[in-house]
């Protein structure tokens, strides 16, 4: 009688583990191991803000008759991580005859015809002019002071004067 039972416990493990090898390929569960891929795209992305260059008060006769006005103005670059940007500027609304992309005269007008000319630059000393060339301004994100200058000694008219500048950023 043992031999039977000892011949009984195999057999009925044997087919105990056929029939779970037989249910789960049946279900598809058991034997199969897929993978599961998760994907995310990060678009090229900057976000630009600007401060005017806001010079206040000319007096061509008092102050500014032999002192230039200067004002400052700012760009905001936030860009994606990694990313670099070109920044440059364009002519204005109202450039002087002999006016470049690479060297801008920029004038601003009061609506009526008269003109003030003023510069835009990227340094403090106000030497370097801001253009449109593609080697203006390089950065990633952060901030960019615009250093903005009436030149001293021009007889303009009484107003309000103002120019528009595209802002172009380059990724």
């Amino acid at each position: 009688m043992l031999r039977s039972r000892r011949w009984i416990v195999p057999c009925v493990t044997f087919s105990l583990f056929r029939w779970l090898e037989a249910s789960a390929l049946a279900c598809g569960c058991a034997t199969r191991s897929p993978n599961l891929n998760a994907t995310a795209t990060i678009n090229l992305n900057c976000t630009v803000r600007t401060t005017p260059v806001a010079f206040g008060a000319y007096d061509p006769i008092g102050l500014n008759h032999s002192t230039p006005l200067d004002s400052t103005g700012g760009i905001e670059l936030t860009c994606n991580y990694g990313v670099t940007a070109t920044i440059s500027m364009g002519q204005g609304l109202n450039p002087a005859a002999g006016s470049t992309g690479a060297l801008p005269i920029r004038q601003m007008s009061d609506g009526d015809g008269h003109l003030l000319a003023y510069t835009l630059n990227q340094d403090a000393a106000r030497l370097e002019v801001w253009g449109d060339t593609q080697e203006t301004s390089t950065c990633t994100s952060g901030s960019l002071v615009v250093y903005g200058r009436v030149a001293a000694g021009q007889n303009a008219m009484t107003g309000t004067y103002y120019d528009t500048v595209v802002v172009v950023v380059i990724l």
